[in-house]
């Protein structure tokens, strides 16, 4: 997004914020350059997703968790920056208008497709761009391994996993 051809009148992005290097950075820079009133819409998969009431604690997403926190000796700081969202997205002028959490039932064909495409494409690629592929198909292995042991072959692997979906609007 080119700054300099704003202001925008809405920024919004699906699934793509968990991506980068810095969401917060991403965040601020966004609701900067919507004009006073402009509304900042972006969904994205949270870094430590929401316990679900009633939910599964031993889901892919708890153990990856898991994984990596033994593997680091502590949680990678990197997964905690939606904790101040509503902290980044007040020093920019802006404010909070919808925060809502989304579950989600969620499918794959088994747990190599679900390591896949969660760490190519999803939440957990940032972490590949962090700190390599040895240390996350290493991670994978681990996983998939756990897995396995829940979700027979040729038994579809579901689970429940939460979105979030925040609405911010820049002030007047």
């Amino acid at each position: 997004m080119d700054p300099s051809s704003g202001p925008y009148h809405v920024v919004f992005s699906a699934f793509g914020l968990q991506q980068l290097p810095s969401p917060i950075r991403a965040v601020r820079s966004w609701l900067n350059v919507i004009e006073p009133g402009g509304i900042c819409v972006f969904i994205y998969w949270p870094p430590n997703s929401p316990k679900i009431p009633g939910g599964d604690d031993a889901n892919p997403f708890s153990l990856w968790g898991e994984l990596v926190k033994r593997k680091l000796g502590k949680q990678d700081k990197q997964d905690q920056w939606d904790e101040n969202i509503d902290k980044a997205i007040a020093a920019v002028g802006g404010e909070i208008v919808h925060d809502k959490f989304i579950t989600h039932d969620i499918c794959w064909k088994d747990s190599k497709d679900l390591f896949d495409g969660m760490s190519r494409a999803g939440p957990w690629h940032a972490m590949r761009l962090r700190h390599g592929d040895d240390f996350v198909d290493g991670l994978g292995k681990e996983l998939q391994s756990m897995l396995q042991l829940r979700y027979p072959s040729g038994e579809c692997l579901c689970h429940k996993f939460t979105a979030r979906m925040i609405v911010a609007q820049r002030s007047a």
